[in-house]
């Protein structure tokens, strides 16, 4: 039987579980870094010099925006990409994040 919750049940419920795994890995850092370094078959040292390089937060900040759309200009400008890259939905959804779980 399949349950149809729509696209505000099923952003909802998505964004909730995006930020409980963000929860989790803060909590958790050394499981973390053990299952990353399995997952791409690094050592453990190496998972854990590149951990700090990435930021596993859902939420989308200025400088997030900033740096997209510097990569979609050097992306143009160098003949990877054509067309316009429609990265401001996510940005309208973001925005509209905590409204939608009310």
């Amino acid at each position: 039987m399949s349950v149809s919750i729509g696209w505000h049940g099923g952003l909802c419920a998505f964004l909730e579980a995006q930020d409980k795994i963000h929860e989790y890995m803060k909590e958790n850092p050394e499981e973390i870094l053990e299952i990353a370094a399995k997952e791409t078959e690094l050592g453990i040292d190496a998972a854990k010099e590149m951990f700090p390089m990435y930021d596993f937060n859902t939420e989308i900040t200025e400088h997030d925006i900033e740096s997209m759309e510097k990569t979609e200009q050097f992306m143009k400008e160098n003949g990877m990409i054509e067309n316009d890259v429609k990265y401001k939905v996510s940005v309208l959804l973001d925005e509209k994040r905590h409204t939608f779980r009310k």
